[in-house]
């Protein structure tokens, strides 16, 4: 499978389960990078905002540096990005893609989080039906990553 499918499987399944009301650790707080905030208040959370302008990323920056900075700061990391790509003789889109990465990482997480939460709910079935859903997944999306980088992909 390729990274990108996996990109979008995981990011979808845990926005689902954010939405289904599972503690799921640090995915409000990714998706807050781009800009999508959750309403927590009652039961189930519901998606209350959907913008860019409002997101931490571009917070930090625009907002708290300013229009002109920001735009130098942007074009500084993507000539630095150009620049270790010149030395390091890299493809470009395998330094754009590294940030894939976190986004295992906070899946990872997600599926620990989950578990611990259906561990915690005294069913050894529930346990093996999220293990049998993530565990997998998870495999698959290691192995898409070095098969990418190595380019085989």
């Amino acid at each position: 499978m390729k990274v990108w499918n996996l990109v979008f499987i995981t990011v979808g399944l845990m926005i689902t389960l954010h939405l289904f009301g599972f503690p799921i650790g640090i995915t409000g707080d990714v998706l807050d990078v781009v800009g999508i905030t959750f309403n927590n208040s009652g039961g189930a959370p519901e998606i209350a905002n959907v913008t860019a302008s409002d997101s931490k990323l571009y917070n930090l920056l625009f907002k708290d540096t300013g229009d002109t900075k920001g735009i130098l700061i942007a074009l500084g990391l993507g000539l630095g990005a150009v620049i270790v790509g010149l030395l390091t003789r890299a493809k470009p889109e395998n330094l754009i893609l590294i940030p894939v990465i976190l986004i295992l990482v906070a899946f990872i997480s997600s599926y620990i989080a989950l578990l611990s939460y259906v561990i915690s709910q005294g069913n050894a079935w529930m346990t093996t039906i999220v293990t049998l859903v993530f565990l997998p997944i998870i495999v698959g999306f290691i192995i898409a990553l070095a098969e990418f980088f190595r380019g085989t992909d």
